[in-house]
């Protein structure tokens, strides 16, 4: 059982995964078995952290945080990092992460990074909501967020 860090857009992390609210397309992608994060069966998300701010200089040191402290096995880019207004700094910083840890590296949790820039807020709000669970989320998110 694999198990999983994940970093997000730290612009998104206040307001949740664009169009719907909350993080919850990351955990959507474990249990609905979606996206990259899906393809990993019975994986476990162990950590989850945002970029601190742009250019995404936090994200390597994130990563080796989630490896060498948490035991992470795998980090994920989040599918915010490459969805509605895309992180201009994304690919930079994943050859950066690849160089500073040794451990599998996902981009995307629940879309690939291509498919995430054809997905409107409003196509995503849509699509994830007959799910119900952003109330749950937002407030396990606003909890952790507010432990910091």
């Amino acid at each position: 059982m694999p198990s999983v860090g994940i970093i997000s857009c730290g612009k998104h992390w206040k307001n949740g995964c664009p169009g719907i609210g909350s993080h919850v397309l990351c955990f959507d992608a474990i249990s609905q078995q979606h996206g990259p994060l899906g393809n990993l069966p019975e994986a476990t998300i162990v950590s989850f952290d945002y970029c601190q701010a742009c250019p995404g200089d936090s994200i390597p040191l994130i990563a080796q945080k989630m490896v060498q402290q948490e035991g992470v096995e795998v980090v994920a880019l989040a599918s915010c990092l490459f969805m509605g207004e895309p992180c201009p700094y994304v690919r930079e910083t994943i050859s950066r992460i690849k160089s500073s840890v040794t451990c599998q590296l996902l981009t995307g949790t629940y879309f690939e990074p291509e498919l995430a820039s054809q997905h409107t807020p409003d196509a995503v709000r849509v699509e994830t909501r007959p799910f119900g669970l952003n109330r749950y989320f937002q407030a396990a998110v606003k909890s952790v967020a507010s432990s910091r």
